[in-house]
């Protein structure tokens, strides 16, 4: 049986082992797109080494290199997310040729960002998705295309290469699951609402004359491609205005919302979301939190009698929306209007 760790011989460079390194990732059967990040980062790693007069071979490189190295990258005003994943990239690699859990790097220090400082990513808005939903072209197949693909992505949270290699049945869509092929080669299976059912049946219904083994296909018959999909997108801005929207954010949106509405199912939307771990979903329960509390202000009684508020934050509309009632109770209750500075009011 072939090792799975390599063994130095002489004078390994950096350069020579992260190669071994990449063969290895291929016989696993990592995505291109992980393969490729790890290249990317350890090339680098030794570029760094060597610009700095340090030794590229394998065994000398020290954990006070790779320590000095994401101090450099701080040092030139690195993003803490991209230095976190320099460091996994690196420990990840020592850990396979070390061949042991006790690795050099392993006391790696990877420096993490306050809780002030993280990003707040502000998630879709109904008004916003609203606009989305009426910005397609029913009577065309890439209207119908790209409204079932918005749709999926917002109520399953997909990513962008998750969407293209999709392979929906009929008899999925009857049973309102979706099964979706994951990083590391992991399918997983994922609810969506009825709307969602009933556009991937309209898309169904025009795609199935057409050629092609992929689940959404461009109008010759060929697989999407993720520039395919950032296209649509595009032009998702221009037609509904919601300037702000990207494909992640859809991935986002979901991920809050499920939360604000199930928040004792983190479970669930790690396996939703096909993350290994709870890292990443802990930080879309503060997302939701945040969101909650924004939505909850929104629903201030006093806020309501106040038909002139305006939020404060850009992108939001004028006025708040108004919830519907029964014809009985619109014609019972007398509208109020509010005249001059003294807060008079009279029946209208």
């Amino acid at each position: 049986m072939e090792s799975m760790t390599p063994q130095p011989a002489g004078r390994m460079e950096l350069r020579e082992a992260a190669a071994d390194y990449d063969r290895h990732n291929a016989r696993k059967g990592k995505s291109d797109k992980t393969r490729l990040w790890y290249r990317s980062s350890l090339r680098y790693f030794d570029e760094f080494l060597a610009e700095s007069g340090r030794s590229t071979s394998m065994a000398e490189i020290s954990l006070e290199d790779a320590q000095d190295y994401l101090d450099y990258l701080r040092a030139r005003d690195h993003k803490i997310l991209s230095i976190q994943s320099r460091s996994r990239s690196i420990r990840a690699f020592f850990h396979w040729f070390d061949g042991r859990d006790e690795h050099r790097m392993k006391r790696l220090e990877v420096p993490r960002p306050r809780q002030d400082s993280i990003e707040q990513v502000e998630i879709l808005q109904m008004w916003e998705i609203a606009a989305i939903e009426k910005s397609f072209n029913p009577r065309t197949f890439a209207g119908l295309r790209d409204r079932a693909i918005v749709s999926v992505m917002l109520d399953c949270g997909l990513r962008r290469g998750e969407v293209i290699g999709l392979e929906v049945k009929p008899q999925q869509l009857d049973d309102g699951c979706i099964r979706v092929l994951g990083k590391g080669g992991k399918y997983r299976s994922i609810p969506f609402g009825y709307s969602t059912g009933d556009y991937l049946r309209d898309y169904l219904a025009v795609r199935s004359a057409r050629r092609g083994d992929r689940f959404f296909i461009t109008g010759a018959g060929d697989p999407l491609s993720p520039n395919g999909i950032g296209n649509i997108v595009r032009d998702l801005r221009r037609r509904s205005g919601v300037k702000r929207v990207h494909p992640h954010l859809l991935r986002h949106t979901y991920a809050t919302r499920f939360l604000m509405q199930n928040p004792d199912r983190i479970v669930d939307l790690q396996r939703y979301l096909g993350h290994t771990t709870l890292t990443m979903v802990l930080h879309y329960v503060h997302l939701a939190g945040q969101q909650v509390k924004e939505e909850d202000r929104v629903l201030a009684p006093m806020d309501q009698l106040r038909e002139s508020y305006r939020p404060r934050k850009s992108g939001r509309p004028k006025a708040l929306p108004q919830w519907p009632q029964s014809q009985a109770a619109a014609t019972s209750v007398p509208k109020l209007k509010v005249i001059g500075s003294t807060r008079r009011r009279r029946r209208v």
